[in-house]
């Protein structure tokens, strides 16, 4: 049963990780607000530690929701 939530998932592509390009200004703060995960969640998802800097052309992963 729960390996059928997860192929249907996938299959709809809830579970697949997006990748964000960081553009010129973009801060972590603003990334998170616009996914609904938390900076700190997403400066560690993607091995970036306080106070998490990104750079312009830089891609930011966010994990699967749902």
């Amino acid at each position: 049963m729960i390996a059928a939530d997860i192929s249907a998932g996938l299959a709809a592509g809830r579970h697949q990780v997006q990748l964000v390009p960081v553009g010129k200004g973009a801060v972590l703060f603003r990334i998170g607000l616009r996914y609904g995960i938390a900076y700190e969640d997403l400066g560690a998802y993607n091995g970036i530690p306080a106070p998490y800097v990104i750079y312009e052309g830089q891609e930011i992963r966010i994990p699967p929701q749902g």
